[in-house]
């Protein structure tokens, strides 16, 4: 079978056997893989360390077997160093008696007692050993040299550039050597690596893996001016393990010579060289191979490229030119000492010089056992001994979930797309304490700075036991089965729903949370068109008017810091009542209030109690949604809070302009206790630090009027209620502003909130603005200044909740094109999900058109252009900028599911306090620079934010998951 055949059956065949048992947790289920493995006998055939052994600072002796006393060591470094094989020290000491009994005759004098032919023809045995393991023919591999070196000697041979074809492609985290070379390479033709090394780097900086379809577009978009391509087989870092055949071929049908670095794949993985037409291709033979340290190297070349019969386009010779040596002569002619040079045949004739017979004979002493081995069985033994090391260390403990451990698996979760290594990416500072940890414990494991351990189980000497061990996985309960838990290319998908919650339920609290996120707004925009009879009634300048408004933002973005950490953690019920009872009582005096300085201090308390609203709203449906859902639900709830700019200046300018404006604060009372009315009835409490997802039973200040009855019922039946008893009260604490402030100071959200600011900044411009600008321009009134802010509402109504239609699906064609699972109403960790990317993008058009729509507003206004003009652009306007409002506070949901309204108050704190800046400017803006210039300033700025946001796509993944290592650290350190 070939082993492209070979790997699909490995990525679609059934699943291992240990993947949903929960006995896999045991020793007793290790034991017995370990006793089915046909393996097993050649774990004796290797000298392993004991732990004792690893800490002596003199030499012991090499019998190392295993008793009570001295255990063996488990040995995870295997793709850095093997260990040795029993029989080296045999060979090595029958060539010491050779050399010494012999000398020189030695080169050429057979013996029946000797291991190995003659000196002369060590490196013939080497290469009919080595061909199997990576797919050749003898006459294709050469046991030579060491890896760099012969990676110089190949190059020279098939990097032969020009000036239209000079560029090498190789991976962006190329092992340093490689890199080394391809740049003297490079520079030894007088080229500049800075435009002749074309390096591949992951799209994502917290997903060091490369796709195959990004390996060859990076071909593709170079294939005019590439020489040659150097890929490593199996990368160092990761453990990934490349498409060799199909990379190769892509690489051959653009008409690119291709080679490959096989240093941690030979020996690891069943290579088909030969049957692939690899060009070349290069390893070391001490990490898998088992040849000792600076073991000697091989090398390979196709068939086709060691012809010596027929004339290369490039020269007069009959050969592939290369850097020639004696050792690489014709066998015939080697003695003559001819200063002719013919190659011998295949890869035998790139050698220079003969090799070290005392170091071929290490190697041989590890091929031999390979060759009874057999490649099949190992990389057979590598998926299992992975995938259950993959499986212990996301699975244990059972009852964990994969948030709460303090690394990250960076190797693909394919099997046929890993080699016998994991690499784990550990939370920032842990590195040292988890060598140490394991150093104490006898375990031997390979690191790489500044964060990542690379466990490697070579399957010769390695057994499910020692994983078993390694892990210090203890017998489970059986009635408890495994827990899923997430790794580093997909999110597990939870084995429970998310919420309780129906979705009738679900519908009913997020039109609720709506509901009451409609308030913040519309006591704002409400005021608007009243504005102009304020100043006259209560004898002040528009100026002091308008500080009314900054005084409502400061506190539209204070008073969520305060409230929404109080709702994270007394729960939404409580926060909302406190919320309405403040706003309702500022509203009574505001109604009966007669100077300017009641007003302001009233309408701070107004703002105080309504501005929580929006927060505790994305708060909830963080409670009731998940991910994919979010998108939707976050465009309802905000399709109620941006209704207000709409609605409000025209039932603002209604009741000033027939019944006063203090009829405007009656209204809000009136319709605040509409709202309450059914709030304390229905609805249900849903923080899930109180309720979990819906089925604990809340205290009482938490339930609603219809719980709170049917708990009386249920206790009155019975007075021991499982569910009373077992209940644990919820403490109070006082709100702490200051875990809203952390959340604005982290890296992604500092840059997401200054953005969505002056998008928000930019919009609150155009609404303050609108009345004296629309009174002094076209002479309207208080009702028809209200009814021009139609369109606008209008259109933020229609994009909240398309826009979170264009979000979920957004999400899932992200999740579909990187085979992320999505379940209905299952939380999905979203650890490695790109969210940033798939929430961010559908901002992008809509800034920029609204952008364009502030700017075209401003020109309207400067040269007076019929009311229609500007007015449809406020529709506009609505439609995009509330959109990008809309991602940006969904995606701050998504960034902290668990502090939803903390991190949502953090957004208003920010857009508030810079709204308010904003409109306290905006008039001398107006007045210094006219409407046409200010408003394109204004559009300027917004439009200015996008490349912000390309940043955070970038770069968000890497800083959210440096926070969540930085919250686990934090938490063993507690």
């Amino acid at each position: 079978m070939g082993s492209r055949v070979h790997l699909r059956d490995i990525k679609s065949g059934p699943p291992l056997p240990y993947t949903d048992d929960v006995r896999a947790y045991t020793r007793e289920y290790a034991e017995a893989l370990d006793a089915q493995d046909p393996l097993r006998h050649f774990r004796e055939e290797f000298i392993i360390p004991s732990k004792k052994d690893l800490k002596r600072k003199s030499l012991a002796t090499d019998g190392a077997s295993d008793d009570a006393s001295d255990p063996r060591c488990i040995y995870f470094c295997g793709n850095s160093l093997g260990l040795q094989p029993r029989s080296t020290r045999r060979y090595i000491e029958q060539y010491l008696r050779a050399w010494a009994t012999k000398g020189v005759t030695g080169h050429f004098v057979p013996h029946d007692d000797q291991l190995l032919p003659p000196f002369v023809d060590v490196d013939t045995a080497g290469s009919k050993l080595m061909a199997p393991i990576v797919g050749a023919s003898q006459r294709e591999v050469a046991v030579m040299g060491t890896l760099t070196g012969n990676l110089h000697l190949l190059m020279a041979s098939f990097y032969r550039p020009t000036q239209e074809k000079y560029k090498i492609i190789l991976e962006g985290k190329a092992f340093p050597s490689d890199h080394y070379a391809v740049e003297s390479q490079i520079r030894h033709h007088n080229f500049d690596p800075k435009h002749a090394m074309v390096l591949i780097e992951p799209e994502n900086l917290d997903r060091p893996t490369l796709i195959t379809e990004q390996i060859l577009k990076v071909i593709d978009d170079n294939a005019s001016s590439t020489a040659l391509v150097l890929l490593s087989a199996i990368q160092f870092y990761t453990g990934q393990y490349f498409d060799i055949e199909r990379i190769t071929a892509h690489a051959h049908s653009k008409g690119i010579l291709i080679g490959w670095d096989c240093a941690h794949a030979a020996g690891n993985v069943d290579l088909r060289l030969h049957d692939w037409k690899v060009d070349f291709a290069a390893w070391c033979s001490y990490k898998y191979l088992n040849s000792g340290p600076g073991g000697m190297a091989a090398l390979f070349v196709h068939e086709r490229h060691g012809r010596v019969d027929e004339k290369q386009a490039d020269s007069e010779e009959t050969f592939r030119p290369r850097f020639s040596g004696w050792w690489g002569g014709d066998l015939k002619t080697r003695f003559n000492m001819e200063n002719k040079f013919t190659p011998q045949p295949g890869a035998a004739g790139f050698q220079l010089s003969n090799p070290s017979v005392l170091d071929i004979n290490a190697v041989v002493a590890s091929l031999e056992i390979f060759n009874r081995a057999k490649m099949q069985d190992i990389r057979q033994k590598s998926l299992n001994l992975t995938g259950y090391l993959e499986h212990l260390l996301l699975k244990y403990p059972l009852d964990a979930p994969s948030a709460d451990k303090p690394f990250t698996i960076i190797t693909p979760s394919n099997p046929a797309e890993r080699g016998a290594q994991l690499s784990l990416r550990l939370a920032p500072g842990l590195l040292d304490r988890v060598l140490h940890h394991l150093e104490e414990n006898g375990v031997v494991v390979d690191e790489r700075k500044p964060d990542v351990v690379r466990v490697a189980p070579a399957p010769l000497y390695n057994t499910t036991m020692s994983l078993e061990k390694e892990t210090g996985s203890p017998t489970p309960d059986p009635e408890v089965g495994p827990h899923t838990s997430g790794r580093s290319h997909g999110g597990d998908v939870a084995d429970v729903d998310y919420s309780v919650f129906t979705e009738t339920q679900r519908w009913y609290i997020v039109f609720m949370a709506s509901w009451a996120g409609f308030f913040s707004p519309v006591s704002s925009q409400i005021y608007f068109p009243a504005l102009n009879t304020l100043a006259q009634d209560l004898s002040v300048s528009n100026s002091l008017i308008n500080l009314t408004l900054t005084s409502y933002m400061i506190f539209q973005g204070l008073s969520p810091m305060f409230i929404g950490d109080f709702a994270d953690k007394a729960g939404r019920r409580p926060a909302y009542i406190v919320c309405f009872t403040l706003y309702i009582a500022a509203n009574i005096g505001l109604a009966l209030q007669s100077n300017y300085a009641a007003l302001f201090v009233l309408r701070c308390l107004q703002s105080a109690g309504s501005s929580t609203t929006i927060a505790l709203s994305s708060g909830v449906v963080s409670d009731v949604a998940t991910a994919s859902q979010r998108g939707s639900y976050m465009g309802f709830v905000t399709a109620g809070s941006l209704m207000g700019p709409s609605v409000g200046p025209v039932i603002g300018g209604l009741l000033s302009q027939y019944l006063g404006w203090r009829a405007i604060f009656w209204f809000l009372v009136i319709f605040a206790g509409a709202f309450m009315i059914p709030f304390l009835i229905f609805f249900p409490e849903t923080a899930r630090g109180v309720v979990g997802d819906g089925s604990l039973p809340p205290q009482k200040w938490n339930m609603s009027l219809i719980s709170y009855l049917k708990s009386r019922k249920a206790r009155d039946e019975s007075i021991t209620s499982p569910a009373h008893s077992a209940k644990q009260k919820q403490k109070l604490q006082f709100p702490n502003p200051f875990q809203t402030l952390a959340i604005v100071f982290q890296k992604d959200t500092s840059i997401i909130l200054f953005c969505n600011a002056l998008l928000f900044a930019g919009f609150y411009d155009v609404s303050a603005t609108i009345p004296s600008i629309y009174n002094d321009l076209y002479g309207l009134n208080d009702l028809q200044i209200g009814l021009c802010y139609i369109p606008f509402g209008l259109g933020a109504t229609i994009a909240s909740i398309g826009n979170g239609k264009f979000l979920d699906y957004n999400y899932r064609r992200i999740a579909k094109s990187l085979n992320f699972p999505m379940v209905m109403n299952r939380h999905t960790d979203l650890r490695n999900f790109p969210i940033e990317k798939a929430r961010l993008q559908i901002a992008f058009p809509l800034l920029a058109i609204g952008s364009l729509s502030v700017l075209v507003f401003g020109w309207f206004l400067n040269y007076g252009i019929h009311l229609a003009a500007p007015t449809t652009i406020l529709f506009v306007m609505g439609l995009t900028l509330t959109g990008s409002f809309n991602t940006v506070s969904t995606l701050l949901v998504d960034l902290y599911p668990t502090q939803a309204a903390k991190a949502t108050a953090a957004n208003n704190f920010v857009r508030c306090l810079l709204g308010a800046g904003a409109t306290a400017l905006v008039d001398p803006m107006l007045a210094a620079m006219g409407r046409g210039w200010c408003f394109t300033f204004i559009a300027l700025v917004m439009l200015g934010t996008s490349p912000l946001l390309l940043f955070v796509i970038r770069r968000g993944p890497q800083w959210r998951e440096e926070r969540r290592l930085k919250e686990e650290i934090r938490k063993v350190e507690m």
